[in-house]
């Protein structure tokens, strides 16, 4: 072979996980290598306060160190903060340093930093040509989280191809892979361990972004409060649950000790109460009908059965290999990174 294609890495970096997939894009996408580590299997924490970017590095080397024959050097990878900020800007139709004055000055307004502890990056949505002005898509984060995740890389003596939002990078993976031609109104929850990012997007209008601090942890917390055990117990007991629900094997023993739906139902309510919320102002801005499909992605998403029938599945038939159907909404975030060329 003369030439072969650049493999495009993304790496998610969770707090309780970090999922890192890298492929090549032809016809369909085809998967050159994915894993993931879960940092509370690593056994160097047992509580969320306990992770550090020391312990970041050393499992994302150990990611890396299997992966010695792609020669791997740059990647995309997430930010994951709980303060990102993502907004929808109508702008007049300018370019290059005078639109990105522009978004500064209007973000002054909108968000809770000074402009000059920020890193911001932006995308043209569309032109709205007859009165003059673009709608686009601007990330926000502190520049002490940038500089965080650059620190990482640098440690590692990776390279950034891109940083980018994680809700970004799920909505990204949406519009690439998913038919949006019957102009339904959906909405996107990437639940992780700390946040939910939900995203509300109709192919006629804007997305809209809201972070919500819920997330797989608010669950492991609420059954260590119950059971007045540890985090780290907690955290077995769920994943534990996973497994005999998704399998569909029962211990009764366990089962009568311990009924993770209760759990998750609560954590539904609280979802369901935001995700009203958010449709209404929705529908108060553009006037559209009610939200017609949910998708789930992150963490959360492996429990689908405590999800169904809510979910479906946006990288269905889009992939060259035929199980990552089945993992595929736990990879979102990763798969939208690789995607960004």
């Amino acid at each position: 072979m003369l030439f072969k294609k650049k493999i495009s890495v993304g790496i998610d970096i969770g707090s309780n996980m970090i999922k890192i997939i890298g492929i090549q894009k032809n016809e369909k996408i085809h998967i050159e290598f994915i894993n993931s580590i879960d940092l509370y299997h690593t056994k160097k924490i047992k509580r969320p306060e306990d992770l550090n970017d020391t312990i970041l590095v050393q499992s994302i080397r150990k990611i890396f160190d299997s992966l010695k024959k792609f020669k791997l050097s740059k990647v995309n990878i997430s930010i994951s903060s709980q303060n990102a900020i993502v907004r929808s800007l109508e702008m007049p139709i300018i370019e290059g340093d005078d639109l990105k004055s522009a978004i500064l000055w209007k973000l002054t307004n909108i968000i809770p930093y000074t402009t000059k502890d920020i890193k911001f990056d932006y995308q043209v949505l569309n032109l709205n040509k007859n009165n003059k002005t673009q709608d686009v898509l601007v990330g926000v984060v502190p520049s002490s989280d940038m500089k965080r995740i650059l620190d990482i890389l640098s440690r590692l003596n990776l390279h950034p191809d891109l940083v980018d939002i994680d809700s970004l990078a799920v909505y990204h993976c949406f519009k690439s892979l998913y038919d949006d031609t019957k102009n339904k109104t959906v909405a996107l929850f990437n639940i992780g361990a700390e946040k939910t990012s939900l995203i509300i997007t109709n192919p006629n209008h804007n997305p809209y972004f809201i972070s919500l601090n819920l997330g797989g942890n608010t669950i492991t917390q609420d059954i260590m409060k119950n059971l007045h055990t540890s985090f780290i117990k907690a955290e077995q007991l769920k994943i534990n649950s996973h497994t005999h629900s998704n399998n569909q094997k029962h211990n009764s023993e366990a089962n009568e000790k311990f009924d993770i739906k209760k759990y998750y139902k609560l954590f539904k309510y609280k979802l369901s109460l935001e995700l009203k919320r958010a449709e209404i102002y929705y529908q108060t801005q553009y006037g559209e009908e009610k939200i017609e499909n949910i998708f789930l992605t992150g963490g959360e998403a492996k429990s689908d059965n405590y999800w169904n029938p809510l979910k479906e599945d946006i990288i269905v038939n889009n992939t060259d290999n035929e199980h990552f159907d089945e993992i595929g909404p736990f990879f979102t975030t990763a798969l939208g990174l690789a995607l960004r060329d």
